[in-house]
């Protein structure tokens, strides 16, 4: 996963799911 992708997910999902994507 790239950082731009980590980062889109923080925005878009928030920790809580950022933890489950990885």
């Amino acid at each position: 996963m790239g950082y731009g992708a980590v980062v889109y997910e923080l925005g878009r999902v928030g920790v809580q799911g950022f933890s489950q994507t990885v």
